[in-house]
């Protein structure tokens, strides 16, 4: 009982003061580079998966390296009313009819290509207007 109690009391002193070890790796020489993408609201292409159908814009990206993506980092964003809005992106939205439906719209990266995909709850794809995109690259 007694080994108990002082397994116990070292274990609780290790909780409340903390074990944990903080470790930060400084990295110079970093490379940036912003990308703008346009795409109008008539340029996009259907696709279909089982969660219904999408619409999508896939550009061509040679800074999109292997290495890039596996050891950078790649961010995307949607410039919405003068900002710039992290990507996923989810908002509500009341059609003509006063009909509630959410609109999505995520980015995919592969070596060579970043891909804008637009989806609809309604599943009804009719892109309001046309979408700009950027894509920040750290490596």
């Amino acid at each position: 009982m007694k080994r108990f109690l002082s397994v116990a009391i070292f274990v609780l002193a290790l909780t409340v003061t903390g074990c944990g070890d903080k470790y930060v790796t400084e990295e110079y020489n970093v490379r940036t580079k912003t990308i703008h993408y346009t795409v109008k609201s008539t340029d996009w292409h259907r696709g279909s998966d089982v969660a219904g159908p999408y619409l999508y814009y896939a550009f061509d990206e040679p800074e999109l390296t292997a290495n890039i993506i596996n050891q950078g980092l790649v961010a995307a964003y949607m410039r919405l009313e003068g900002q710039f809005t992290p990507l996923p992106f989810e908002d509500f939205r009341i059609g003509e009819n006063g009909y509630l439906y959410s609109e999505q719209v995520t980015c995919e990266f592969r070596t060579g290509e970043a891909t804008f995909i637009f989806k609809t709850s309604d599943h009804i794809l009719e892109p309001e207007f046309d979408y700009d995109f950027t894509l920040r690259i750290i490596w």
